[in-house]
């Protein structure tokens, strides 16, 4: 995996044992593949956790490019959740 190499964005929500699927909150999921297609790294973030990671990497003068991207996806997908 190279370090500029952008992940796959996915949207979907994940009971944790004390929920159920249907109250689970939102999340997005940053995928980092490698180069032979396996998967080299996984994160997921809330919106509230992907709100709070944008303003440290601006604050710390990092891109915020792709969690402002997931973040968007998300709030995209928050609407059309009934």
């Amino acid at each position: 995996m190279t370090q500029d190499s952008e992940p796959t964005i996915s949207i979907g929500h994940t009971a944790d044992g004390r929920e159920s699927l249907d109250r689970a909150p939102l999340k997005a999921y940053l995928t980092w593949h490698q180069d032979d297609g396996k998967v080299a790294r996984q994160e997921r973030y809330t919106r509230s956790e992907l709100e709070a990671e944008i303003e440290r990497r601006n604050e710390n003068g990092e891109s915020s490019q792709v969690f402002e991207e997931a973040l968007n996806k998300l709030a995209a997908f928050s609407g059309k959740r009934t």
